[in-house]
């Protein structure tokens, strides 16, 4: 090998080495010199070293502001009227009689001694009535003639008696038998005032001794049964006042009364707790009237949540709370419900944040991105009525 080609080969080897360092150093000076960005290593786009994720962003909520302010309430319940167990009396005649007319109509206030119907004695009354009056003249000769036997000496002491005891008691069947007779004009009439109930008998029958024909009901003792929902039962009590209205829209009567009971139990067709509502006015419903009555119950101060805010749990309620940017599972006792809102008594505090929209998806603790909507309530003293 000559000369030139030993300086050419050793040429040769220092370009290569030097390019080989070249690149060795321009790798040591990116792993040594680049900056982390995000807490990732270089080269982590490729895989390499330890990546941190970024946290996920939380559920997207509406929440409003637990504000406090005055609740009206009032309780609304529905029923029938109804007629009290012994407030009605009928009015019947003591012997058979024909209904020729009937003078009143259900529903109808009278007086006393206002005139209900008008009766006949029946063919057969009028018979035994003659029968008794001729028994009762014949048993009165038969008497006198056993006494005048007596006086000649003719007769005994017991012959008198039995003749005696025989014209006693045929005057009085006859009485019995008078008494039934209808009054001249035979016309019955009220022996209380009071309003027209049933009609017992129709006109023309034959009605039988004692039979009711017209059933009178005492003024005042018409009642209202109405059923109040589970949650109201508690705010109810006797003497509160009661407005009670046909159910019927058309008909405009207004009555008013008062609790006189609280059932103790829940009706097992309406599955309500019943009040009875004794009603005034100058005329009643009739038995049987459909009704809906409402009472106002006292204002009462309180914090308020708007009721879509509640998530049931169980027997209770709940509410989330967003605090610190996290959902938290709060537990509240309702007092009242007014309208669009709540009454509670306790689990939150005036200014606190809670969910109205999206809490469908929440769980405690969860993370949440807020979307801040109207107050709960209007300002202080100016909630909604509940009706």
């Amino acid at each position: 090998m000559n000369a030139r080609t030993r300086t050419g080969l050793i040429a040769g080897t220092c370009l290569l080495l030097g390019a080989a360092g070249g690149v060795g150093g321009a790798r040591w000076w990116e792993g040594h010199s680049m900056p982390e960005v995000d807490g990732a290593k270089p080269g982590a786009e490729h895989g390499e070293g330890n990546v941190e994720k970024a946290p996920e962003p939380g559920a997207l909520v509406r929440t409003v502001e637990v504000v406090e302010g005055d609740v009206h309430r009032t309780i609304e319940a529905m029923g029938v009227a109804a007629i009290p167990a012994g407030a009605a009396s009928v009015v019947a005649w003591p012997a058979d009689a024909v209904l020729v007319r009937l003078l009143v109509q259900p529903g109808q206030a009278i007086e006393k001694d206002a005139p209900l119907a008008q009766i006949a004695m029946t063919r057969d009354a009028e018979s035994q009535i003659a029968l008794a009056q001729q028994a009762v003249g014949a048993t009165a000769r038969t008497l006198q003639a056993a006494q005048d036997r007596l006086d000649r000496g003719l007769t005994t002491r017991p012959e008198v008696l039995a003749a005696q005891t025989a014209s006693d008691e045929s005057r009085v069947r006859a009485e019995r038998l008078r008494l039934g007779m209808p009054p001249i004009d035979g016309i019955l009439r009220a022996p209380v005032a009071g309003m027209i109930g049933a009609m017992r008998a129709p006109v023309g029958a034959t009605v039988g001794a004692g039979t009711p024909i017209v059933e009178i009901i005492a003024m005042g003792a018409v009642v209202a049964q109405l059923g109040v929902e589970p949650a109201d039962a508690r705010e109810v009590a006797v003497g509160q006042a009661f407005e009670v209205r046909p159910l019927d829209e058309r008909d405009t009567a207004r009555y008013h009364g008062s609790i006189t009971l609280v059932g103790a139990a829940v009706n097992a067709a309406s599955r309500m707790p019943e009040i009875t509502v004794a009603l005034s006015g100058p005329e009643l419903p009739r038995a049987g009237t459909a009704l809906r009555a409402s009472c106002a119950l006292p204002d009462v101060h309180a914090m308020l949540v708007p009721r879509g805010a509640l998530v049931p749990d169980g027997d209770g309620m709940i509410v989330f709370v967003v605090r610190d940017g996290k959902a938290m599972r709060t537990p509240v006792v309702v007092s009242r419900r007014a309208g669009d809102r709540v009454a509670i008594g306790s689990g939150c505090v005036i200014g606190d944040r809670v969910v109205v929209v999206g809490q469908g998806q929440l769980s405690d603790g969860a993370a949440v991105r807020e979307e801040r909507g109207h107050d709960a309530g209007a300002p202080k003293g100016a909630a909604g009525a509940d009706r």
